[in-house]
């Protein structure tokens, strides 16, 4: 598999480590809340996609590695830091591919310069259980998704790791959670029929959120990959993800 390598890059919004590798056409990887790019390396996904293209793949603020998110700073602010991550990497144009909230913040980056935009694809992670559902500051709304993932998914040890690393994501401070709220106002389902840049969307089969996704994405003549069964990630192996994703951007690039 291609080599992964690591480094760091300043910007307005503190010190930012990530992960880079591969060749080819460059794709920017967008991790979910509470997780950061380890994640996606421990699984060999990184690798997996730099086989296929030129991936980076940031920390975001507050996570990982990274410098936590300054006080007051606002989804502006974190949409021009995303593509001063591009601009860092040498590229004018770049593909995005995100998951949960990285899938948001994605939106927001083709909503606010698509003309950079290569290609988009979008992870959208499972629905929580039926029960009140609200962002809390010390992380437990992630808690209680990635514990419902991975119960839907027995046996998928790799989820059981993001299960862990949220775990202490969250006992490392409210940081962490700042970029949820900074998000929160926008709603990824309803800004997709209004994108320029068509999605691809990959949505997991038997869960609530699978219709609406569905009815609204058909409305943008977009792609849609639909996992066999239960949440993304249980139904995904890294590689078949990675596959997928790498399909869906060499058809948009047509």
């Amino acid at each position: 598999m291609a080599r992964i390598a690591r480094g760091y890059v300043v910007t307005p919004l503190g010190r930012i480590h990530l992960r880079y590798g591969g060749h080819g056409a460059p794709l920017l990887v967008l991790h979910s809340s509470g997780a950061s790019s380890a994640a996606a390396a421990r699984w060999g996904f990184l690798e997996r996609l730099a086989e296929g293209v030129r991936v980076y793949a940031p920390d975001l603020p507050g996570h990982g590695a990274s410098d936590p998110l300054p006080t007051g700073a606002t989804l502006p602010e974190l949409v021009r830091w995303g593509f001063l991550l591009a601009d860092e990497m040498g590229d004018q144009q770049v593909a995005l591919f995100g998951v949960g909230a990285g899938a948001t913040l994605a939106v927001a980056l083709a909503q606010a310069a698509p003309q950079r935009v290569q290609g988009l694809v979008l992870a959208l992670c499972s629905t929580p259980p039926p029960s009140p559902w609200q962002l809390a500051a010390d992380g437990q709304h992630l808690l209680t998704l990635f514990r419902y993932s991975s119960a839907s998914a027995p046996g998928a040890g790799w989820l059981e790791e993001a299960t862990a690393a949220t775990i202490e994501a969250a006992e490392a401070g409210p940081a962490t959670w700042a970029l949820d709220a900074l998000l929160a106002p926008l709603d990824l389902l309803a800004e997709l029929p209004r994108l320029s840049v068509p999605p691809a969307v990959i949505v997991p089969l038997g869960d609530a959120l699978v219709e609406p996704a569905l009815a609204l994405v058909s409305r943008t003549g977009a792609e849609v990959a639909i996992a066999a069964t239960g949440p993304l990630f249980g139904a995904f192996e890294p590689a078949t993800l990675a596959a997928t994703v790498c399909d869906m951007l060499e058809e948009a690039r047509g």
